[in-house]
Order: C-alpha cells, then structure tokens, then sequence
C-alpha cells in the first residue's frame, strides 16, 4: 500500500526539509535551528586563545553531528509517519471490516428472525394439524374398539350357531339313519303287502272257482220244495 522510501534519497532531499535554508547560489544549507543544537558533554567556549585550525577543525566536527543527527532525525520522522498512516489504514480498514461485519451479522439476524418467525407459524400449523390428527385418531381408535367388541358379540354369535349347527347336524344324522330304517321297514312291508295281496288274490281265485262250482247246485235245490221240504217263507242262504 505505501511505498517504500530510499535512504539515499531522502538524505538527498534533506535540503527541501522544513527548518533548512538552502542558499542556491553558494550551494550551502543553513540550519535555522543551529542555535537549538546541543553541544557535546565536556565541550567549552572556544577560548579567544585557539588557533584558527583548531577552529576550522571543530565546525567540521560539529557540521558533521549536525547532519548525522539530521539524518537520523529524519529517518525516524519519516518511519513514525509511515508507522502512524499504516495504523490509520489499519484501523480505517479494520473498522470497515468491522462495520461489514457488522452489517452482515445484522442482515443475517434479521434474516434469522423472519425464518424462525415463519418457522414458528409453520410449527403451530403442524401442532394444530397434529392436534387434528390426534382427536380423529382417538375416534378411530375409539370406533375401532365399538367394532372389535361388535366383532366379538359376532364370533360369540357365530360360535353358538356353529355349536347348534353342529346338534342340528346331529340331529339330522340320527334323523337320516332313521328314515333309512323306516325306509327299509316300508320297503319290507310293501314286499309283505306284495305278498298279502298275491295270497289275496290266490284266495279270491280260489273263491271265485269254489263259487262258480257251487252256485249251480244250490240253484236247483232252491227250486224243488219237495225235497226240501222248506216253508215257502222260509229264508234261504244263497253264496255268492
């Protein structure tokens, strides 16, 4: 994000730092704040005794201080700035995360609400469905219990006419093997009335031939008195 600086170069560009004074023409650079500069432990007012190299020697000294602590000063101006916008941007951006975050978090809990809000009215829809169901459940079950108990007074119904079935059958049995049994007493009898009749009828034969030899004599002793000697009023046996 930010770019990296060249020590070279903002050491180059010291002149063009605010408190220096850059003198094009004889291309010196005047610190104004030279009067500010601390001096070394130990050091002293230069006597009006010291010799001019002495002199020369010691502004060569105190310039080169001057510009290493210059350097220096500059470098960690120049690094606290770019530490101090890293911190910006970084807590510009982390408060925009935050605030995403944020908003994102707040669109979902208010989507959450709305889904736990229908899900609560589709819960008691079900539980009122269930409710339903449950009270048409406990008619049929209590349907269910009326039918079972007809069903038993049925197998119970069902159970005594299969036991008087079973008598009748019985019964009938026995009524079976009884006309079986009259049944061949008739069929005896018819072939005993067979008989009766064909004897019947032998002594109707019989009857009728006896008759038929008979009937001309007792005629003719009807009609001679004389050798009856029967009263005329006298009732006479005729065969037939």
């Amino acid at each position: 994000m930010f770019e990296k600086m060249d020590p070279d170069e903002v050491y180059s560009n010291i002149s063009d730092f605010p408190g220096i004074r850059h003198d094009k023409h004889e291309g010196k650079s005047e610190n104004l704040y030279q009067n500010v500069r601390l001096k070394p432990i130990g050091a002293h007012a230069t006597s009006p005794a010291a010799s001019p190299g002495s002199q020369s020697a010691g502004g060569k000294s105190s310039a080169q201080r001057d510009s290493v602590w210059k350097r220096t000063s500059l470098l960690f101006i120049s690094l606290w700035i770019i530490t101090l916008i890293s911190l910006i941007t970084t807590l510009g951006l982390y408060y925009m995360q935050s605030l995403a975050v944020q908003r994102e978090v707040q669109e979902q809990q208010r989507n959450s609400s709305t889904h736990n809000t229908e899900l609560q009215k589709q819960l008691g829809e079900k539980e009122q469905e269930n409710s339903q169901l449950q009270k048409q459940l406990g008619e049929k079950e209590q349907e269910n219990s009326q039918l079972q108990s007809q069903l038993e007074d049925k197998e119970k119904e069902n159970s005594q006419l299969q036991k008087q079935l079973g008598e009748k059958e019985q019964e009938n049995s026995q009524l079976q093997k009884q006309l079986v049994k009259k049944r061949q007493e008739n069929s005896n009898l018819q072939k005993q009335l067979r008989e009766k009749e064909q004897e019947f009828s032998d002594l109707h034969t019989r009857f009728s031939s006896m008759r038929a030899s008979y009937l001309p004599t007792e005629m003719c002793s009807s009609f001679s008195p004389e050798k009856t000697g029967d009263h005329p009023h006298t009732q006479r046996r005729v065969y037939l």
